[in-house]
């Protein structure tokens, strides 16, 4: 009788041992898909804005090779939804690779609706349901976009009332696929 007991607990430590290497190899190599595989590039565009101004995750973009010579650059849609007059300027934004590389530098804001746009602090005029952009260049040497690159920061759009002057900046999160 000892005999039979024993072949059934080794037959259950081989059983055990046998799903637990396969176990392990299945976790190491999902470890290691997960670790090199970039799971950034498939998730959706995102940018997100407060203070009367709706930004949009569908029309936004970013593209790296343009024929209009409009290379490494992002146009990120807005619309403004306030009751007064105001001009926006678009001047402050935190925006790099998500690589870590140097931030995009320049940006302006155009309405398109008056088809006015601005390259300086002043802003441009907006009007209740008004739409525009911001166009930023990202456009020095080790920050050029590729293909499957992804911009992420915060991104600044400065909403001045004509009439008291009173600046409020509309803040939010940005996350930009390059097509």
């Amino acid at each position: 009788m000892v005999l039979n007991k024993n072949k059934k607990g080794q037959a259950a430590i081989e059983f055990l041992m046998t799903y637990g290497w396969m176990l392990l190899v299945v976790l190491i190599v999902g470890a290691l898909i997960f670790s090199f595989v970039d799971f950034g590039s498939l998730l959706p565009n995102k940018v997100e804005l407060n203070n009367n101004l709706r930004a949009s995750a569908t029309e936004s973009f970013a593209w790296s090779k343009d024929a209009a010579a409009e290379n490494n650059t992002a146009i990120i849609v807005f619309t403004y939804n306030g009751a007064k007059r105001v001009e926006i300027s678009g001047l402050g934004h935190q925006i790099q690779k998500s690589d870590g590389s140097s931030p995009c530098n320049s940006s302006f804001v155009v309405n398109s609706d008056t088809d006015v746009n601005s390259t300086t602090a002043t802003g441009v005029v907006f009007l209740n349901g008004q739409t525009g952009y911001m166009k930023i260049k990202c456009n020095t040497t080790d920050n050029a976009l590729i293909l499957g690159d992804v911009l992420e920061g915060k991104i600044t759009i400065n909403v001045e009332s004509i009439k008291t002057g009173l600046k409020t900046p509309s803040v939010g999160p940005i996350r930009l696929s390059i097509s």
